[in-house]
């Protein structure tokens, strides 16, 4: 892309600031056991990430191929918003994964039982 490091932080915090996309941390009791160490990212609102990859309607949705990453964000994302609205420890929320890649379950801690 030829962009510095810099910049695109920047916008991911623009982004972020503004409501459009939150990154989930991964979570382990030990740090250095982390197998997967950046965090991933997702949009608060399905239906602009849908009309980003160009998806139009629901036929749409059943042929594309981030359909299954499409519908995680959805349940992540309102998971969040719920927790945010009800219980308000959102900075408690993230994500395991396998020696693979492959998501496994967000995990939901309360605040004095985590020991990052």
């Amino acid at each position: 892309m030829g962009h510095e490091l810099k910049t695109i932080k920047s916008w991911f915090n623009i982004l972020e600031t503004s409501f459009v996309i939150f990154l989930l941390q991964p979570h382990h009791k030990n740090y250095s056991k982390r197998i997967v160490k950046t965090p991933k990212l997702y949009f608060y609102d399905t239906g602009f990430a849908c009309s980003l990859l160009g998806i139009k309607d629901e036929d749409d949705v059943k042929l594309h191929w981030a359909k299954g990453a499409l519908f995680e964000n959805m349940i992540i994302a309102d998971i969040k918003k719920i927790i945010k609205i009800l219980v308000r420890f959102h900075h408690c929320f993230f994500f395991g994964a396998t020696v693979l890649g492959m998501s496994l379950i967000a995990c939901l801690k309360k605040p004095w039982e985590l020991n990052v």
